[in-house]
């Protein structure tokens, strides 16, 4: 029974972290940007580099089965069943989320330490630049390239992607793992002073990104639809004045096939003619025959 319970309570940080790297997933799955589905906020990164720095990386397990799922649940399901290398292709994402985890805990771990209070500058922009710029780029480059390996990108929008993916991890994690780690592990201090100085100003980044996101998408939809309405006008014209080509093209071999059934009926009235005329003449011929031949009886 106790050694139950030690199973259960040391599998109780992975499903945690499982959890809430999935919801967090599917949460910003809107803000997603096709066709590599590059979040411009990955809420996720954030909470797994807390989850590792706080729990250890017994934890890297649920983030690789998660961010599978969510890749699953993203991206055309044929593209995992069409052959042993997608699959392989799949789970180095799964992977790579993993390695983004595992870099950042390990690079903090290792130059500034942890657990250590953040309370200076300097600090904080080591954390951040450790965590966030340098730990996320080596995954988001890597995934790209898996991305234009599976035909789910192309080179046009390879680095597009790339700073997509990127940036969005970068700033799931300078938003999250300071919430985490302020919710998981000093929970106490979420609702004095000096936790409300740290998770308001980042709700309120959090909040404000949010909203700039979807009001530059909104902008960049309209223009889309007003290009949209534009080359529809452009191209319904020029089918009007196809159309309106072809119904001459239309009349005018209408008026040749016309022409051309009088012609053959004038023709043939003329062969019938001619018919008739040499059926004449050859009778003519015929009768000045038979009268030469009665001519030359009568003079024996």
């Amino acid at each position: 029974m106790l050694h139950s319970k030690k199973i259960f309570a040391g599998s109780l940080p992975v499903i945690a972290t499982a959890l809430l790297y999935y919801i967090a997933g599917q949460l910003a799955l809107p803000l997603a940007i096709p066709p590599s589905y590059a979040g411009a906020i990955w809420p996720s990164a954030g909470i797994a580099l807390g989850a590792v720095l706080l729990w250890g990386n017994k934890v890297l397990p649920g983030i690789i089965i998660t961010q599978l799922l969510i890749c699953q649940q993203t991206y055309d399901n044929t593209l995992f069943t069409s052959s042993p290398g997608s699959f392989f292709l799949f789970a180095g994402i799964g992977l790579n989320s993993a390695l983004r985890s595992w870099l950042g805990a390990f690079l903090i771990n290792r130059l500034i330490g942890f657990p250590k209070p953040l309370t200076s500058a300097p600090g904080i922009a080591a954390f951040l630049l450790l965590g966030g710029l340098c730990a996320t780029l080596p995954a988001a480059l890597i995934s790209t390239a898996i991305l234009q390996m599976l035909a789910i990108v192309d080179a046009e929008t390879f680095w597009l992607s790339f700073m997509t993916w990127w940036l969005g991890d970068c700033i799931g994690i300078v938003i999250f793992t300071p919430l985490f780690l302020l919710v998981f592990e000093r929970p106490g201090n979420l609702l004095n002073s000096r936790g409300l100085w740290v998770w308001l100003p980042l709700l309120a980044t959090l909040l404000l990104s949010v909203l700039v996101y979807f009001y530059a998408q909104q902008r960049e939809n309209d223009r889309l639809r007003e290009v949209i309405a534009g080359n529809a006008v452009m191209y319904g014209d020029a089918l009007l004045d196809k159309l309106h080509s072809q119904k001459e093209f239309a009349n005018a071999l209408k008026s040749y096939i016309a022409a051309a059934n009088e012609i053959t009926r004038n023709a043939a009235r003329c062969c019938r003619s001619a018919v008739r005329l040499a059926a004449g003449i050859a009778e003519r011929l015929e009768s000045l025959a038979g009268c030469r031949l009665w001519h030359r009886g009568r003079a024996r």
